[in-house]
């Protein structure tokens, strides 16, 4: 989809419908609910009385028999809808209405082949639909035996006034259920044409010209938990504790692990042997999640990257380089000391790293803010900790701060062979993780991908 809006090709189209199909059925309803309400409110009913008459010859009128009685029914269903029939009615009946109107509500016709003429009126209260029907036929048959002399009138049948359809009820919600199904269309097509952000691989590897080496579905919490209560994981055991909810995939780290939800983890399988294959091409070893703005699951996936090269027997070790708001420490209920303490000599490499009770994974939380992350991490002491640290692990996760708001990931840059950016499908805005990628670049900093996150695809 070409984001500047001026163009959405029918697949995006579709798609975009597919996804918000739940606001497509709501307006479509809303329409349908809206045009039930004003025919029932709005529409006042109106009740038809119908009348059958017939007009034959006086038997006894022999100098009239050879009338043309087709021209006489044709003039006798003009009058009952003359000025003259109408004010007999309205003076006999009183009715405070236009003679046009009286007019208009009057409908007649002739059953072809036959000397019987229907007449009805439509009008708005049951009891004077009757009268007016009695009126008109009474002064039609005084006025039509004046003209025609020759002519019997009776009445063979009467219909009681019942209530008439103004509005044919399938035309009518058929209408109603199209105009609302076009209305939720545009709608959708609005947002979409003027949606910013980044939702599928299509969309990332047309507007960002880099490769989706990873998508991670979309996770639906099961239950709400306490966030400060601890989760003991069965496959991965190691206590959990649920950081402050700031969106993203982060939020939801509690309940992946708990529920030891096997698609997640497969998401990141893949997402492990899709670097492998990288790590052959670059020598990749010591990789930096990042992200372009907070709440975007960089610090879990970060996370979840470094449990499952550990599981698949490489020495790991997970760096929380965020010294700003760390979130490692919390994800793995450890103590919080660790990289600034190291960088800052307080503490010992050893005292740094912790153990993790998953084969092969160790950590180094961010430890406590100093006065200038951006200096700590840029500094000499830095470089000679990522060299050193390179010799003892297979592979260096490194969590850093959002490229777009701080400028660890690109000072970081410098000791890693390349990033991962984390996209949240339907959060990150093109403009921003462009931004950043720029950013990245412009320090002369590898990307080796996008991992996608909270997909609403299927993991293949």
């Amino acid at each position: 989809m070409e984001q500047s809006g001026t163009y959405i090709g029918y697949k995006d189209f579709i798609r975009a419908v597919s996804k918000r199909y739940m606001l497509v059925m709501l307006i479509t309803a809303l329409c349908i609910s809206a045009a039930a309400i004003f025919r029932m409110l709005a529409v006042k009913p109106v009740y038809e009385a119908k009348a059958s008459i017939m007009i034959g010859l006086n038997p006894d009128a022999i100098q009239y028999a050879n009338i043309n009685m087709d021209t006489n029914m044709l003039t006798c269903v003009k009058l009952f809808k003359t000025n003259m029939i109408a004010s007999r009615v309205m003076e006999g009946l009183k009715l405070d209405v236009s003679i046009d109107k009286l007019i208009r509500r009057i409908s007649t016709e002739h059953q072809e082949g036959t000397q019987i003429i229907d007449v009805s009126i439509k009008w708005d209260d049951r009891n004077e639909a009757s009268l007016i029907l009695d009126r008109l036929i009474a002064a039609f048959t005084e006025e039509a035996g004046r003209i025609f002399p020759m002519h019997i009138i009776h009445e063979l049948d009467r219909v009681p006034p019942k209530l008439y359809e103004t509005l044919d009820a399938k035309l009518y919600y058929g209408a109603a259920f199209v105009i609302g199904l076009l209305l939720s269309l545009f709608i959708v097509l609005i947002m979409e044409s003027t949606d910013k952000t980044l939702k599928s691989e299509e969309d990332i590897e047309k507007n960002l010209d880099l490769s989706v080496i990873g998508t991670i579905p979309l996770y639906k919490r099961t239950s709400l938990r306490s966030k400060k209560t601890l989760i003991r994981h069965p496959a991965l055991p190691f206590k959990v504790s649920s950081p402050k909810d700031s969106g993203g995939y982060k939020s939801h780290a509690d309940d992946v692990l708990a529920n030891d939800d096997y698609i997640m983890l497969d998401a990141f399988r893949i997402l492990r042997t899709n670097l492998y294959c990288i790590s052959g091409k670059y020598n990749a070893r010591t990789i930096i999640v990042t992200s372009a703005k907070p709440g975007e699951g960089k610090s879990l996936a970060a996370s979840m990257l470094a449990i499952v090269l550990a599981q698949d027997g490489n020495r790991t070790l997970l760096v929380d380089c965020d010294m700003r708001k760390p979130t490692i420490h919390e994800l793995f209920d450890i103590d919080k000391i660790g990289l600034s303490n190291v960088l800052m000599a307080s503490i010992k490499l050893n005292e740094g790293i912790k153990t993790s009770k998953i084969d092969n994974l160790y950590i180094m939380p961010a430890g406590y803010k100093p006065l200038y992350p951006v200096e700590l991490i840029s500094s000499e002491d830095m470089r000679h900790l990522v060299r050193r640290l390179n010799e003892e692990f297979d592979y260096i996760i490194l969590d850093t701060p959002p490229v777009g708001l701080f400028t660890e990931a690109q000072v970081l840059s410098e000791y890693a062979e390349g990033h991962l950016i984390v996209v949240s499908a339907g959060r990150s805005d093109k403009e921003s993780v462009m931004k950043a990628i720029k950013l990245i670049r412009l320090v002369g900093g590898r990307i080796f991908g996008v991992l996608l996150n909270n997909s609403s695809g299927m993991v293949s």
